[in-house]
């Protein structure tokens, strides 16, 4: 026990709170893991560095967070909705709730933020590598 709570401080301040709860709640990488991520054009050349700062998004709004991401050091912040979950809420015949997680993807991207697709990509995945999958069925 003392062991995960030490973890979990020592994620809340190497990582920050995000990353400490991305990994309580089953998000796939751990503090200490390298977020920043080159994209590679075809042919293998470097185009872009994207980074992953943060998500402040929780239950019982996961999707409703702000997004904070680096491409080649300049600091993109998404405007919180900006996330659309892969996952649903929705009652059986008994009324209980059943909740599905999936994929993030992104509805709305910053004003002015690269077009590049392999860009967009990479941040989309690096999204799905540290926010836990969607949907939390905290809106019910």
């Amino acid at each position: 026990m003392l062991m995960w709570i030490t973890v979990v401080v020592e994620d809340v301040f190497k990582s920050g709170f995000s990353a400490a709860v991305a990994r309580l709640s089953g998000g796939q990488k751990a503090a200490g893991s390298n977020p920043v991520s080159p994209t590679k054009m075809k042919g293998g050349t470097e185009m872009a560095t994207v980074e992953f700062v943060s998500y402040d998004g929780g239950f019982p709004n996961l999707c409703r967070g702000l997004l904070s991401v680096k491409v080649d050091g300049v600091l993109w912040d998404f405007e919180n909705g900006s996330l659309s979950s892969g996952g649903s809420v929705r009652f059986d015949k008994d009324w209980q709730e059943h909740v599905s997680r999936g994929e993030w993807s992104i509805s709305e991207w910053p004003k002015g933020f690269p077009e590049d697709a392999d860009v967009r990509r990479k941040v989309i995945e690096l999204v799905n590598d540290y926010v836990p999958s969607g949907c939390c069925g905290g809106c019910v």
